[in-house]
C-alpha cells in the first residue's frame, strides 16, 4: 500500500512538472480600448504562490494620465485578475515588489511643480491604494531602480542639487519598517545620472549609470562599485558609442559584469546592441556586437547563461515595424539562441497583412521551474474588421533553452 501512494505521487509530481514545464507561448491582453489605450509593462515577478504579475504603465491616447495596472496571471498565462488605479501627477513606474499575500509595493515618480518626486504605493490585488508615501525634497528627485535583497530595499535615485548638477544617490531601508539604515550621494560633482543597480550575496553593490559632458549634449556609461556600507571602491568609463539609446547590466557568480547597451547604427538607422564583459574591477575582458537588435536589458538565469530581450527593427511595405525578440548566450557573450516574433506567431498568424503587429520586449524574469517569462507591448487592433491599433500588454513564456510552443 505504501508502495502505491509513493508510486502515485511520483506519477502526479512527474505529471504535474510537465504539465508546468510544457506551458508556453505568446499572449496578449486587451483590457481597456476606451480609456487607457497605451500599455507598457515596466516590470514583472513571480509570486510565491506561483502567480505571474505584471506592472504596466497604461494610460490614455496622448499618452498622458498614466495610472498603476497590474494583471496578475496563473503559471500557464491564463489571466486571473486585471486592475488599475490612478495615482494623482504620477510620471513613470519603476519596480513591483510583493508587499504581503494580497497587495504589492510600487516603487514610481510623480510630476508636480516641474519637479519630480520619488513615490511607494502600497496597492491591493482589487486595485485598491491602502496607504502611498512621498519623498518631498526641494529638489528633483527620480527613483531609477530598486532592488530588494533579503531585509532590505535598495533603491537608487537621480537627484538634483542646489548646483543644478544631476548626482546619484544610494538609499538602503529596512523593508519591514521603512526605516533608512544609509543614504549616501555616490557620485561626483558632474552631472551623472542613475541607471541600474546590482547586489551581490557578499554585500558588494555596482550602479551603472551616465556621466554627462556640461553642456547635457552626449553622455557615456559609468560603473561605481560600492561596499556594503555606501563607500565607493572604484569608478570606471566603459569605452562605447556616444549616446546610446539604453543600458543595463548583470553581475554573474564570478563577480565578472556583463554590461548591455543599444545604439542607432548610422546613416542607416538600423539598431546594433553591444554586449562587454568586464572583470571584477571593471576591466574589459571582452564584446561583441548583435546586429538588427534594439536590446531594453538583460537578466542572468540560473544555468549561468544570460538573455537580453527588446526588439528588431525594420521596414515592411514601407511602414516602420518593430517585432519582439531575445538573444540567449552564454558566459563568453557567444550566442546560443535567438527568436524574433514573426507572422507565424500569435496573433499575427489571424490578423490580414494590413493589420501586422509591432511589439517590444521591456522585462524579464525567470520562474521557479526554469521557464523564462518576458514582457512589454505589442500594437495591435482590438476588435475583429476594426484597423484601430493600440499598444496591449504582452507576456511571452518560454522554456530555459529559448523554445516555445506557437
Amino acid at each position: 500500500m505504501n508502495r502505491f501512494k509513493i508510486l502515485m505521487s511520483q506519477l502526479m509530481l512527474t505529471f504535474i512538472m510537465t504539465t508546468t514545464y510544457g506551458q508556453t507561448g505568446v499572449f496578449y491582453y486587451i483590457s481597456d480600448p476606451t480609456n487607457l489605450p497605451n500599455s507598457k509593462v515596466i516590470d514583472i515577478i513571480e509570486t510565491p504562490e506561483g502567480n505571474i504579475v505584471m506592472l504596466d504603465r497604461a494610460a490614455d491616447d496622448k499618452y498622458l494620465n498614466p495610472v498603476i495596472h497590474l494583471l496578475t496571471t496563473d503559471k500557464i498565462g491564463t489571466l486571473q485578475k486585471n486592475v488599475s488605479a490612478p495615482v494623482e501627477n504620477l510620471y513613470d513606474l519603476v519596480k513591483i515588489s510583493p508587499f504581503n499575500e494580497s497587495s504589492f509595493l510600487v516603487f514610481g515618480n510623480l510630476t508636480l511643480n516641474k519637479q519630480y518626486e520619488a513615490t511607494q504605493v502600497t496597492i491591493d490585488d482589487k486595485g485598491t491604494i491602502l496607504s502611498q508615501s512621498k519623498e518631498s525634497q526641494v529638489y528633483s528627485t527620480l527613483i531609477s531602480d530598486v532592488k530588494k535583497v533579503g531585509a532590505y530595499y535598495f533603491v537608487l535615485y537621480t537627484k538634483s542639487g542646489k548646483n543644478e548638477k544631476y548626482n546619484i544617490t544610494l538609499n538602503k531601508v529596512e523593508a519591514s519598517t521603512n526605516q533608512v539604515v544609509w543614504l549616501k550621494k555616490i557620485s561626483s560633482e558632474q552631472n551623472e545620472e542613475a541607471d541600474k543597480i546590482a547586489v551581490l550575496p557578499d554585500g558588494r553593490i555596482d550602479i551603472l549609470g551616465k556621466k554627462y559632458n556640461d553642456e547635457m549634449t552626449e553622455y557615456v556609461p559609468i560603473i561605481y562599485q560600492i561596499d556594503e556600507n555606501g563607500n565607493q571602491v572604484w569608478k570606471k568609463g566603459i569605452d562605447l558609442p556616444s549616446n546610446f539609446s539604453c543600458q543595463s547590466f548583470s553581475v554573474n557568480d564570478a563577480k565578472e559584469i556583463v554590461y548591455l547597451c543599444g545604439y542607432t547604427k548610422n546613416p542607416t538607422g538600423f539598431s546594433e546592441t553591444r554586449l562587454v564583459r568586464l572583470s571584477s574591477t571593471g576591466e574589459e575582458l571582452n564584446y561583441v556586437i548583435l546586429s538588427d537588435f534594439s536590446a531594453n536589458g538583460l537578466i542572468a538565469l540560473k544555468n549561468k547563461t544570460y538573455i537580453a530581450y527588446g526588439s528588431r527593427f525594420y521596414v515592411d511595405q514601407k511602414q516602420v515595424v518593430t517585432k519582439a525578440k531575445y538573444v540567449i548566450f552564454d558566459p563568453m557573450l557567444r550566442e546560443l539562441t535567438s527568436k524574433t516574433l514573426d507572422d507565424t506567431d500569435k496573433p499575427d498568424k489571424d490578423l490580414i497583412q494590413q493589420l501586422k503587429t509591432s511589439s517590444d520586449l521591456n522585462t524579464a524574469t525567470q520562474l521557479m521551474d526554469g521557464r523564462i517569462a518576458l514582457a512589454g507591448k505589442i500594437f495591435m487592433p482590438v476588435a475583429p474588421n476594426n484597423p484601430k491599433k493600440q499598444n496591449v500588454p504582452l507576456l511571452i513564456l518560454i522554456d530555459s533553452d529559448g523554445t516555445y510552443q506557437k
